[in-house]
């Protein structure tokens, strides 16, 4: 039902863009949750997290930064946990974010939590005089 949803081609036999794109991310939506499944099957619950890990992880999805890393601030890669902070400033990863392949092929499936740099929030600032 899903699949007969998504719009085709228009005048032709060939699938859209927009179809083929999201039938992808069903696909690979589907060998996440497969591999979850399977793994939840196979555990005990001391085990879970690094089994649900290593199921992930074979499903093509990667870590997006990891705790401690300075970057550029990206608002589609980051959440910042603190206001003010503009786009391709440094940041601190606090928290990593989750992605589904890598590079540009990949999509942010939980953005990674982020705090500026020098720790203080940038709008706590904002009127102060030097």
């Amino acid at each position: 039902d899903y699949l007969r949803r998504l719009p085709v081609g228009a005048g032709t036999r060939r699938d859209s863009p927009e179809r083929a794109l999201r039938f992808e991310r069903y696909l690979a939506s589907k060998r996440v949750i497969e591999q979850v499944l399977l793994a939840m099957g196979e555990i005990d619950e001391s085990g879970l997290r690094g089994a649900l890990e290593v199921a992930l992880f074979n499903s093509g999805v990667r870590p997006l930064g990891f705790v401690g890393e300075t970057v550029s601030f990206d608002s589609h890669a980051h959440e910042a946990e603190t206001s003010g902070v503009m786009p391709d400033d440094p940041v601190v990863i606090t928290e990593p974010g989750r992605r589904l392949g890598d590079g540009q092929e990949g999509f942010v499936l939980t953005r990674a939590k982020i705090r500026p740099v020098s720790g203080v929030d940038p709008a706590s600032t904002i009127g102060e005089v030097s």
